[in-house]
C-alpha cells in the first residue's frame, strides 16, 4: 500500500514540475517578447527626437541658403554699382555697352566680400549635410520601428503594440498566479513522498524488528530442547 501510494506521489509530482517547467518556459518567451517592446518603445523615442531634430535642421539650411542667395545679390548689386560709378556720359558702358546712363545701380551698403559669401555657403553646405545625416538616421529607424512591430504582433497575434503589451501583462500575471499554485502543490508531493518514505523505512524496520525477534523465539526453543 505504501509503496503504491509513494509511486502515485512520485508520478505526481513529476507532472507538476513538468507543468511548473512549461510555465516558465511561457515566461521566458513572454520576456523576451516583452524586451522587444522595450526596444519598440525606446526606438520610437529616438525617431520622434531626430524627426524634431530634421525640422530643426531643415529651417536653419533654409535660414542658411537665403543668406547665401541674398549675400550674392548684395555683392552683384555692389559690383554693378562700382562699375556705374565709373560710367562717363557718352562713353559706352562695359557691360551693356550703352552711351547712355539714365539710371546707373548705386552702391550697395554693407556689401560682403567673396570670402564672406563662400563661408556662407560652406556653412549652407554644413547644414544640409546634417539636414541629410538626420533625415538617413530618421529612414533607418523608422525600418527599425517597422520590424519590431511587426515581429512583435505576429509573436502575440494582435492587431498593435499596445493590446500587444496589455495580452502579455494578463498572461504573467496568470503564470504568477499558477506558479504560486503549482508550488504549494509541489510542497505537499514532497511531503507525502516524504511521509511514504517514512512509513515504509519504518515498515521495514518493524518487519526487521519481527524477523529477529522470531530467530530469537527460535533459538529459545531450541535452547529449552537440548535442557
Amino acid at each position: 500500500e505504501h509503496l503504491k501510494r509513494l509511486s502515485d506521489e512520485k508520478l505526481n509530482r513529476e507532472k507538476l514540475l513538468n507543468k511548473s517547467q512549461a510555465l516558465k518556459s511561457e515566461l521566458d518567451n513572454i520576456n523576451k517578447i516583452s524586451e522587444k517592446i522595450t526596444f519598440y518603445h525606446n526606438t520610437d523615442k529616438k525617431l520622434k527626437a531626430e524627426q524634431a531634430a530634421y525640422i530643426t535642421a531643415e529651417k536653419a539650411f533654409k535660414d542658411a541658403s537665403i543668406s547665401v542667395i541674398d549675400a550674392e545679390d548684395m555683392f552683384l548689386r555692389e559690383q554693378a554699382g562700382i562699375i556705374a560709378s565709373h560710367l562717363e556720359d557718352n562713353k559706352p558702358c562695359p557691360v551693356c555697352g550703352s552711351c547712355s546712363h539714365p539710371s546707373p545701380a548705386a552702391l550697395a551698403e554693407n556689401a560682403p566680400s567673396e570670402k564672406e559669401i563662400k563661408a556662407l555657403k560652406e556653412q549652407a553646405k554644413k547644414l544640409e549635410n546634417e539636414k541629410n545625416n538626420i533625415s538617413k538616421t530618421s529612414a533607418e529607424l523608422f525600418q527599425a520601428l517597422e520590424l519590431y512591430k511587426k515581429e512583435i504582433l505576429t509573436l502575440t497575434d494582435t492587431s498593435d503594440v499596445i493590446h500587444a503589451e496589455q495580452s502579455l501583462k494578463s498572461k504573467k500575471a496568470d503564470i504568477a498566479e499558477e506558479t504560486v499554485k503549482l508550488q504549494n502543490e509541489i510542497k505537499l508531493a514532497e511531503k507525502s513522498i516524504s511521509d511514504c518514505m517514512t512509513a515504509i523505512n519504518k515498515q521495514k524496520a518493524d518487519e526487521k524488528q519481527a524477523e529477529n525477534l522470531k530467530v530469537s523465539i527460535e533459538k529459545l526453543k531450541e535452547s529449552d530442547i537440548e535442557l
